[in-house]
């Protein structure tokens, strides 16, 4: 194994994917840009996983660490602090197992990175594909008005415009950053099950000087019925950890009233909607939203006026405003 310090450490947090492993470490592999060490976390897998991981590990040597959990960690965020503190790189990736990347992810993720002194953490855009790696119709880019080339942004203010409404920095495996803004996350991510990562990039945005934005669709985000994702949408998870993600989120953004009640109002209106969970859940989802925001009964007519004027000025379709 090179001695020299890797310019990137990826960590691969797996469980049960080894339907998804041979393609997301292939991808890895198949970067351009080639100066990096790879930490592979398996978290109890009850598949052939590490099967997988060990045949790719006997014949790369740039995998520097196979650290496999005796016993489940229950949380994510454990295994991407595990990761974190044993990287040796200035730069980290975390490449969720079920992903897969384009050749060039890491090239330009570095480049952008190199190219501004102040910019802390970059990503890419993601084109969505399902369980056989077919591309899927919905896009979740749709705001993406600049269309190619790499775009630099004031972090509070990409906080404000991007972060306030829903996570813009939608999936981990299209974000590199630089190793001590994770130190600047204050939250205790284990807390979530769904919406960590959106309060771990939020403060690591505000933590950072500018947030760069690549305009290609660079990573390939997995979309399969057993994701966490999917199950916690049925069963009100999500709008539960929404509502604590908000407040922190709206801490660090300190928007204006407006903006403020379109947020609150949206979630608001979302929740009362449901999502295809019972009456029981869709009551607890508004008595938490009201516990921290209030009345709502404001923020709904805020959003819906916001709504509206969005349609009148064709950003129907932008989620992240």
């Amino acid at each position: 194994m090179n001695s020299k310090t890797p310019r990137v450490s990826i960590i691969l947090p797996n469980y049960n994917h080894e339907p998804f492993l041979r393609e997301r470490l292939d991808t890895i592999i198949a970067q351009t840009f080639a100066d990096w060490e790879l930490i592979i976390l398996d978290d109890c897998s009850g598949d052939r996983s590490m099967d997988v991981i060990r045949e790719y590990a006997a014949r790369e040597p740039r995998i520097t660490h196979v650290i496999a959990n005796e016993t489940n960690s229950g949380s994510t965020f454990r295994q991407w602090r595990k990761g974190i503190a044993l990287a040796s790189a200035p730069l980290i990736w975390i490449a969720e197992s079920d992903d897969a990347a384009h050749p060039e992810f890491l090239e330009e993720a570095v480049g952008a990175l190199d190219s501004s002194a102040g910019t802390g953490i970059v990503f890419c855009n993601s084109l969505l594909v399902d369980g056989k790696s077919e591309k899927l119709p919905l896009d979740l880019d749709c705001d993406d008005t600049a269309g190619k080339g790499t775009t630099f942004h004031d972090a509070k203010d990409f906080i404000r415009k991007k972060m306030l409404v829903n996570n813009r920095l939608y999936n981990a495996s299209a974000v590199v950053f630089h190793r001590g803004l994770y130190e600047k996350v204050t939250t205790d991510l284990t807390r979530f099950r769904l919406c960590g990562d959106w309060v771990c990039w939020a403060q690591m945005i505000a933590a950072s000087g500018q947030v760069a934005w690549i305009h290609r669709k660079l990573n390939s985000f997995r979309q399969h019925t057993d994701k966490v994702t999917s199950q916690a949408k049925k069963n009100g998870m999500e709008m539960l950890e929404r509502a604590e993600a908000a407040a922190i989120i709206i801490g660090l953004a300190q928007p204006s009233w407006w903006k403020r009640n379109c947020m609150t109002g949206y979630n608001a209106v979302h929740a009362s909607r449901g999502a295809g969970y019972d009456r029981q859940t869709q009551l607890q989802v508004l008595a938490r939203w009201r516990d921290r925001f209030g009345f709502m009964l404001m923020p709904r007519l805020v959003f819906m006026l916001h709504a509206a004027m969005k349609r009148i000025t064709g950003r129907r379709n932008d989620p992240y405003s």
